[in-house]
């Protein structure tokens, strides 16, 4: 461990060092099928709504079709931990086909639009007509047979084990 007090400094570049050198990277499949979950919402002059959130699994590219699924609890009291919901606890209101328009990825204190995004990457993201916190964005064949495949086997997205 690095000790900030005896070494000359300028600015906190010794702490983003210390950080970089100490945690460890994003976990995430980048090639699985793609998934995030938006968790906050922002706004953009001549494009709309955006949303931001992580991406969980996979990439995206600009332009590529996504599906929009909302979710909600079954009941609206429900004060569990989200770590031991079950899908008991919630069901599926709804899914739409989408399209990405714009991608965005926050470098420094920048905001700078780029092509392609990968799992572990947080991500601001236009294209969908409707967007809200905790929608998924998602793989458009989500149900499909090879999605069901590496859902079963990958049983830790609990929030999407469908």
């Amino acid at each position: 461990m690095r000790d900030l007090d005896l070494e000359a400094r300028d600015g906190i570049e010794a702490l983003f060092e210390t950080i970089v050198e100490h945690v460890p990277a994003p976990k995430g499949d980048p090639d699985a099928p793609f998934l995030m979950q938006v968790s906050t919402l922002g706004w953009r002059d001549h494009i709309g709504r955006t949303g931001t959130g992580k991406v969980l699994q996979g990439r995206l590219r600009v332009g590529e079709d996504i599906a929009r699924t909302t979710t909600r609890w079954k009941t609206p009291e429900w004060l569990g931990d989200h770590a031991t919901a079950r899908r008991e606890d919630w069901e599926v209101t709804g899914t739409t086909p989408e399209r990405t328009t714009y991608l965005w990825v926050t470098r420094g204190l920048e905001s700078v639009p780029v092509e392609e995004v990968a799992a572990g990457d947080i991500v601001t993201i236009a294209g969908p007509k409707e967007i809200s916190i905790a929608i998924h964005c998602h793989f458009p064949n989500w149900w499909s047979r090879r999605c069901r495949r590496w859902r079963s086997k990958n049983r830790r997205f609990r929030c999407c084990s469908w």
